[in-house]
């Protein structure tokens, strides 16, 4: 059993919406879901491209039945800022990409002290390679070809 990692005040987390944290050479983001001390911790790297996940905001999935028809489920997920992705902030899966998974880490309030489990309790998958976020994003201008660096 290993034990748990403080990552800071329940209330710092009320106030940003979010705590950034290194665990074990992982940057673990900690999401305030409620006000009454629910929170969530996945890891800070989008699976699908190795953005900073934990940047997006967490909001009810809407689903689509077709053209100019939507709902808002109950389901809480927190949508990249990159490319608009969405994870379930409680088992990380992505509702539209069965193969897509973040890692997802049990965290809790206690005390007025938000801790966080080092150890994910359901790993990525597929896991960005860790050279991912050192890479410069394509940009692509007309007339251009499309390289990166």
């Amino acid at each position: 059993m290993t034990a748990w990692a403080d990552v800071g005040s329940w209330a710092d987390l009320r106030r940003r919406g979010r705590l950034i944290a290194s665990l074990d050479g992982r940057e673990i983001g900690v999401l305030a879901l409620d006000a009454d001390g629910a929170v969530c911790a996945v890891r800070n790297r989008c699976p699908h491209h190795g953005a900073p996940l934990c940047l997006g905001h967490v909001r009810r999935r809407e689903t689509s039945a077709g053209p100019g028809t939507y709902a808002v489920g109950s389901e809480l997920v927190l949508r990249c800022p990159r490319h608009g992705w969405e994870f379930d902030v409680h088992d990380g899966q992505c509702p539209d990409d069965p193969a897509m998974r973040v890692a997802v880490y049990d965290a809790e309030v206690r005390d007025g002290r938000v801790l966080v489990d080092p150890v994910a309790r359901r790993r990525a998958r597929p896991t960005a390679p860790d050279d991912l976020a050192d890479r410069r994003p394509a940009v692509l201008a007309e007339g251009a070809p499309c390289t990166t660096s």
